[in-house]
């Protein structure tokens, strides 16, 4: 359970639940039909949902108190591929104890008449009566960033995943919601938050084209208001990066991916200064029906570590 001073959040990122559903001729597209090639030749395993089950099964073993999905729940964007999403988060936890942002894979193509990642609304939302921030500005028309709070913990959700032609995974974050972020998360630093940024794209402009079409503008935003820890996904591997800030250093962790036996749980401590100790551990599977076991675990000293490393 949460203490005034420490808040530990699990990370669960690029689930790609399967098994992929049928889906009939009017569901068809030219991004859909490479995905689908892709996925049967590249992505296969995904298919199978029995290591996320038990990645579920493990992480209810574990100590925290929130769980956080980094997007990429589904696979080409499927209308039942996000009923069955929603119906797996229900199983990792209610919407009060579990927040979610989407992915490329998410908003992989339009979907007209289908509620696409509006069916996970509950949980990519502010709650009612627990997320109150005086003076805190409201989301977007969008829903986005939405913050939610924990103690003197907050996270300060981005939307990262918008519709990309075939081919493109990349995303963006929009002048807006940056403009939002930074009014948002410098409002929290000041009344004494300590501020974890969740975002699905690898955020700085050295993860290429796969990554954000305006990561130098979110580079700049995160360097102007600052925040303590961001983490994300999209990768598919462990990945860390640290930028200096207004506010102090800020690491940047990227996560394994949930639907191949990887998740991140991170322990925050508030220390005396205001600063914030950050320590995580890295739990691993090699397959279905083997077990879960730790295989790392790093504190996030910007001091005494290195300042940009690969895991």
């Amino acid at each position: 359970m949460q203490n005034g001073n420490v808040f530990k959040l699990a990370q669960l990122t690029d689930v790609h639940l399967g098994p992929l559903p049928a889906f009939w001729p009017r569901h068809w597209n030219v991004k859909r039909v490479l995905g689908f090639l892709n996925f049967r030749l590249k992505r296969r395993a995904f298919d199978d949902p029995t290591l996320v089950h038990q990645l579920v099964e493990d992480l209810k073993r574990q100590s925290f108190d929130h769980v956080a999905v980094t997007g990429d729940l589904t696979n080409i964007g499927m209308p039942a591929e996000f009923a069955q999403s929603l119906a797996w988060l229900e199983g990792v936890g209610s919407p009060v104890d579990v927040t979610v942002i989407p992915g490329n894979h998410d908003l992989y193509t339009r979907l007209w008449q289908d509620a696409g990642i509006e069916r996970w609304r509950a949980y990519m939302a502010a709650r009612a009566g627990q997320d109150v921030v005086p003076g805190l500005a409201a989301p977007l028309a969008n829903g986005f960033p939405f913050v939610r709070t924990f103690g003197r913990f907050a996270l300060i959700n981005l939307n990262s995943a918008v519709y990309m032609p075939p081919a493109i995974p990349a995303g963006r974050v929009g002048g807006e919601q940056l403009a939002r972020f930074v009014e948002m998360s410098r409002h929290l630093h000041e009344a004494g938050y300590v501020r974890v940024v969740l975002i699905h794209h690898p955020p700085l402009p050295e993860h290429g084209k796969r990554g954000l079409r305006d990561a130098a503008q979110l580079e700049a935003a995160l360097v102007e208001a600052g925040a303590e820890l961001l983490i994300h996904g999209h990768n598919h591997r462990d990945m860390i990066v640290w930028r200096d800030t207004s506010t102090g250093p800020l690491p940047m962790v990227g996560a394994g991916s949930a639907g191949e036996g990887a998740y991140n749980i991170y322990e925050l401590t508030r220390v005396e200064d205001g600063g914030c100790r950050i320590e995580y551990t890295m739990r691993r599977s090699p397959g279905a029906g083997e077990a879960f076991v730790e295989v790392g675990r790093k504190v996030l000293d910007a001091v005494t570590g290195r300042r940009e490393e690969i895991l």
